[in-house]
């Protein structure tokens, strides 16, 4: 198999991970259903871990204050709060 091949079911997850749920993303301009469910799965959980571990430019966030920080977003549009309820039920038991 060629080893492009092997990465057919990875590139959707790639390309349209920084779409955002009310269209507004990129690189295609998605919204809601039409960005890979898997796609929505790591948005949620990149963010996650960009905002509770430690940046060069600031200090990693508590938990709380990170999901606080991603409702608002879901407010915005920008991402699928279905995805971040399940994300954060799971995270809750951690």
């Amino acid at each position: 198999m060629p080893r492009s091949e092997s990465f057919r079911n990875v590139l959707p997850i790639i390309r349209h991970h920084h779409e955002k749920w009310n269209g507004s993303g990129y690189p295609d301009g998605l919204k809601g259903d039409q960005i890979p469910l898997t796609a929505r799965i790591l948005q949620i959980t990149d963010i996650y871990d960009a905002l509770t571990t430690d940046r060069p430019y600031r200090k990693a966030l508590s938990q709380e204050k990170a999901f606080a920080i991603m409702r608002e977003e879901v407010k915005r549009g920008w991402w699928d709060g279905s995805i971040l309820d399940e994300f954060e039920a799971v995270a809750q038991g951690f």
